[in-house]
C-alpha cells in the first residue's frame, strides 16, 4: 500500500509540476512586450509532445516526490 500511495504522489507531482511550468511559460510570454499587432499561439499539446526538457522536469519531479513519500512512510527497520 504504501508503493501506491507513494506512486500516486510522485504523478500528482509531476503533473503539477509541469501544468505550473506551462502556465508560467504562458505568463511569461504576456508579460514580455511584443511589437503591435504580432500574436502569440499556445498550443500545450505540441508543446508537451516535442519538449524534452518539459519531460525531464517532470520525471525528476516525480522520482523525488516517490522517494520522498516512500521513505516518509516506510516502517522502520527493527532488529
Amino acid at each position: 500500500m504504501i508503493l501506491v500511495k507513494s506512486l500516486l504522489v510522485g504523478l500528482v507531482a509531476a503533473v503539477m509540476a509541469a501544468i505550473l511550468l506551462l502556465l508560467g511559460g504562458m505568463a511569461a510570454v504576456a508579460i514580455i512586450p511584443h511589437p503591435e499587432g504580432t500574436t502569440i499561439a499556445f498550443d500545450p499539446p505540441s508543446v508537451v509532445r516535442s519538449s524534452r526538457a518539459l519531460w525531464a522536469f517532470a520525471i525528476v519531479t516525480f522520482a523525488l516526490a516517490f522517494v520522498w513519500e516512500y521513505r516518509r512512510k516506510k516502517p522502520p527497520l527493527t532488529k
